[in-house]
Order: structure tokens, then sequence, then C-alpha cells
């Protein structure tokens, strides 16, 4: 009779690529063959299907997501949707080109409803100021966007700042605005990545100190600079090195 079998891949598949299925003949019957004296019958032949897998359709901003010279794109990116109005929106971290909020309610035609960048010149592939903002993450419930940023200047002993800053989305998502903000380096040791937040804390990732924990209420009060460090997890001593991302498990 019929048979049939469902292949799974060892590890995924490009896009667009053509691969081949090759049944063999070493291919056998898992059960006895009652009809052929108990044997374990083979394919009666090798058989070969060739396919390409699909290309998924790709949305760019109209006219380009132009970031910077040289090809720099998002290094990363957080989602909120207004439950009010349903509109969605994405927050992009772009490095040196800055942070944009991207309207993408209809996913086909996204939209840039805002754009910051503070690395001096702008728009240029190597400015005299970096400022990179590095990482992006958004409370769904609070409504507080958090983008890291990491601040030099190219020349000999100018120094590393680092910064964890928190939008307000919910007031206006297309234009988050500026509400606290806390330091979190003064030299290379310290700058943020990535970030997670949960409920009145974000957890960041930092270079050599390990997970620094910013309390968001104390950053959007009027503070000294580490005041709203609640505080943090020695990767380092504990034999982690830096961390590269972190992610918050809710629920059991």
């Amino acid at each position: 009779g019929m048979m049939t079998a469902k292949l799974q891949p060892r590890m995924n598949l490009a896009y667009g690529h053509e691969y081949e299925i090759v049944l063999t003949q070493g291919i056998k019957d898992s059960n006895p063959n009652l009809s052929q004296n108990g044997e374990f019958l083979p394919l009666d032949q090798e058989y070969r299907y060739r396919f390409t897998t699909k290309v998924p359709d790709v949305y760019d901003l109209a006219g380009g997501f132009d970031l910077t010279p040289g090809g720099r794109g998002g290094v990363d990116i957080a989602l909120y949707r207004d439950r009010e109005n349903g509109r969605a929106y994405s927050y992009v971290a772009a490095d040196i080109a800055g942070w944009r909020a991207v309207d993408v309610t209809d996913p086909t035609k996204p939209v840039v409803t805002y754009k910051v960048n503070y690395s001096y010149p702008p728009d240029t592939a190597t400015p005299h100021t970096s400022w990179r903002f590095r990482g992006a993450a958004v409370d769904q419930e609070t409504g507080i966007l958090a983008l890291t940023e990491w601040i030099y200047w190219n020349c000999a002993d100018c120094g590393n700042f680092g910064y964890v800053s928190f939008y307000d989305v919910k007031s206006n998502p297309a234009a988050p605005a500026l509400v606290g903000r806390e330091r979190l380096a003064e030299e290379f040791s310290g700058v943020p990545s990535q970030a997670a937040i949960a409920g009145n804390y974000a957890y960041v990732t930092t270079i050599s100190v390990g997970i620094q924990v910013v309390d968001i209420n104390k950053a959007r009060e009027a503070h000294q600079p580490g005041e709203a460090i609640a505080g943090y997890y020695d990767t380092m001593g504990a034999g982690y090195l830096s961390p590269n991302d972190v992610a918050i498990l809710k629920g059991n």
C-alpha cells in the first residue's frame, strides 16, 4: 500500500536554494513483511526529488532605509503595539546612525515617523563624535522603551561613556519622548549593549562588568550618575566573560 513519510532536515534550509532528496534502497520496512517470509524489504528502487525553497517577500522603507554610508544597518529592534488604535511600531537601534521609530502597522509599507542621530558629522561613515545606539527593548505593559548608547570621540584620551535611556512610547509611539537616563560607564568597562525590561527594572549587558540593573523610576527622577543602578551581576567574576545578550523569562 501507499506509505507517507515526513522528512525533517537536520538544520535550517537557506532561502532560494535548490536541494535534492535521495531515498535509497537502504531504507527498509520497519516491520517484517509477512508475505515475504518475514523479510524487511527495501525500496524497489532509488528515488530522487529536487525542490527550491521559497524566497520571502522583503518590504523596505520608501526610498530605502537610509542609515549611513558604508552600508551600516540596524543592530537591534523592538516592537510595540498601541492597544488603543491597533497601530504597531518598531524601534530600530542603528549604531552610529542613531535610532528610528517606524510605523509597521502595514508591514508591506513601513514608514519612518521619527529619526534621531547625534553622531557628528551626522550620516557619515567615520564621524568625529560616535554616538552609537546599540540595543532596544520595549515593555508592552508600561509603555517604556529602553535604548542603550555608547558615546566616544575619535581622539586620544577622550574617554568612553555609556548610557541607557528611557522613552515614553505610550503617550506618543510615533515619536517617543525621553523621560529618563542613567550613566553606566565613563570608560570602556561598562559600555552597554543589549537590554531587557521587567516591571520597573531594566537589565543591561555591559562590557567587562556584567549585567547592570537599573531602577527605571529612579532614572526618571533628578539624580546623580549611578544612583539609579540598583545592582549588577558580575559575569566576569563568575567566569562567563562579558554577556552578549539578555532576555526576561516571565511566568513558570
